[in-house]
């Protein structure tokens, strides 16, 4: 601001429905802003600032892990020119309302969330590389328990069984 007692406005952005500014840093004369689009009430393409200065994401626009994960947001990460408004770069990506962690390190912009991976094979995973710990019988019980066709809720039950057999010897 050249003048704090008189600013004057070079530029803004409307924020749309469903979004949010999530954080924002000014680093190296650019401004990092983090906004957030509730996606599960938002059809795509995504409308993240409205008026002069439209933006919207389209779906094939934004990055997913292959898994499904139980996302609810997308967070759209830009770089903007703070003299002109200009949006240099941005990238769009799924997360979590509740759960997602943004950190800007000096050289890097970090946006992450977590979510429940199938235990079973989890644990699979885990016994298979621990054998002398687990024994070949759980690892195979594992193994075996992975091809049953019953609910999520069903293995978890079964994997506590195995294990409770295994402390029983």
């Amino acid at each position: 601001i050249s003048n704090p007692q008189n600013p004057t406005k070079s530029w803004e952005y409307e924020v749309q429905n469903n979004n949010s500014i999530v954080t924002s840093r000014l680093y190296n004369n650019k401004l990092y802003l983090i906004t957030r689009t509730y996606s599960s009430r938002t059809p795509c393409p995504m409308p993240v600032f409205g008026g002069t200065r439209q933006i919207q994401i389209a779906c094939t626009d934004i990055y997913y892990p292959t898994v499904n994960s139980g996302s609810d947001s997308v967070y759209t990460a830009m770089t903007i020119d703070p003299n002109t408004g200009q949006i240099d770069k941005q990238l769009s990506l799924v997360g979590s309302a509740n759960q997602s962690v943004i950190y800007m390190s000096t050289n890097n912009l970090y946006i992450t969330y977590s979510f429940t991976a199938d235990l079973v094979a989890y644990m699979y995973n885990v016994a298979t590389e621990n054998q002398d710990l687990f024994g070949e019988d759980t690892v195979a019980k594992l193994a075996k328990l992975q091809t049953y066709d019953i609910s999520d809720q069903s293995k978890l039950t079964e994997l506590g069984i195995i294990f409770q057999n295994m402390a029983n010897g």
